[in-house]
C-alpha cells in the first residue's frame, strides 16, 4: 500500500496480517495462521524480497497462563462469535441449550458479545433472563474467562490458537469468510468437532444434544491428545526478539 512505502523508507516497519492476500512492503511480516505444509511459504510472493517472514503458530500471540494456576472445578461453556457477529441468529440455539443443560453439571454458559456485534441489545436483555447464561460484553481480554472454560463453542477465528495453548475442548464453526480453515489444518491443531453455522440455526436440537453428549463424556476427549501442532505461549518473545534485532 502507499502508506507502507512511505513508512518503509523512513522507519522499521512491522506488519501483522493473516489473510495472505495483500502485497506488503515492510521489514517484517507476522502471520501466525497454520495452513499445513504451505505455512512457511505464506507471503513469499506478496512481500519484498528482503522482508523477514515469521509464519506459523509458533508466532501466535497468546496471554500466558500462570504457573501452578488452580483449574476450575466448575463446568462452564463459552459461546463466542468473535469481535462482531449477529447474536440474534443464535438466540434460539442458546435458549434451547440452556434448557437442556438446566439439570446438568454445567455452571455457566458465557455468551460473549463483541464490540462490533450487530442487532444485539434486545437479544442480550432476553438472554440475561435465562438461568445459566452470563453475558460477557466488550471484553478485550478474555483470558480470565477462558481460564474458567471447560468447553468452547464458537467461531474458528484467531481464537483457535488460544484454545490450542490452553487445551480447551472445542466445537467450531465459521461465521464469515476469513474464519474458514481447512478441516485437515484444524485437525492438526487439535480441533475435531466441526459443525456448520446453519446447523446451529436449522438443527439446533441435534447440536444441543451433541454438546450435552460431549459434556457427559468430557474426560474421554482430552484435547491435548488430539493435536499435532502445539502453541507454546512463546510467540510474543520470539517476535520481540526479532524486532529488537532489526531496529
Amino acid at each position: 500500500s502507499k502508506w507502507e512505502k512511505v513508512f518503509y523508507k523512513n522507519y522499521p516497519l512491522v506488519i501483522f496480517d493473516d489473510n495472505n492476500k495483500h502485497r506488503h512492503v515492510c521489514d517484517l511480516i507476522i502471520d501466525a495462521k497454520w495452513t499445513g505444509k504451505s505455512t512457511h511459504l505464506r507471503y513469499k510472493k506478496l512481500s519484498n524480497n528482503n522482508a523477514l517472514r515469521l509464519c506459523g503458530p509458533e508466532f501466535s500471540i497468546v496471554r500466558k497462563m500462570k504457573k501452578n494456576k488452580k483449574k476450575t472445578k466448575l463446568f462452564n461453556i463459552m459461546f463466542y462469535l468473535g469481535g462482531g457477529g449477529e447474536l440474534k441468529k443464535y438466540f434460539n440455539f442458546l435458549t434451547y441449550l440452556n434448557k437442556i443443560l438446566n439439570n446438568s453439571n454445567v455452571n455457566k454458559i458465557f455468551v460473549t458479545c463483541g464490540p462490533i456485534a450487530s442487532n444485539s441489545y434486545k437479544i442480550i436483555d432476553n438472554l440475561k433472563k435465562l438461568k445459566n447464561i452470563q453475558i460477557i460484553e466488550n471484553n478485550y481480554n478474555l483470558s480470565k474467562i477462558l481460564d474458567k472454560t471447560k468447553l468452547f463453542v464458537g467461531v474458528s477465528s484467531s481464537m483457535i490458537y488460544e484454545l490450542n495453548y490452553r487445551n480447551i475442548l472445542s466445537v467450531l464453526f465459521s461465521d464469515s469468510k476469513n474464519q474458514k480453515n481447512s478441516i485437515s489444518n484444524l485437525n492438526d491443531l487439535g480441533f475435531n468437532f466441526l459443525i456448520q453455522k446453519k446447523d446451529l440455526i436449522n438443527d439446533l436440537k441435534k447440536i444441543s444434544l451433541f454438546i450435552n453428549l460431549l459434556i457427559k463424556n468430557i474426560k474421554r476427549y482430552e484435547f491435548k491428545n488430539f493435536k499435532k501442532v502445539n502453541v507454546d505461549g512463546l510467540g510474543s518473545k520470539r517476535i520481540s526478539d526479532v524486532i529488537f534485532a532489526i531496529i
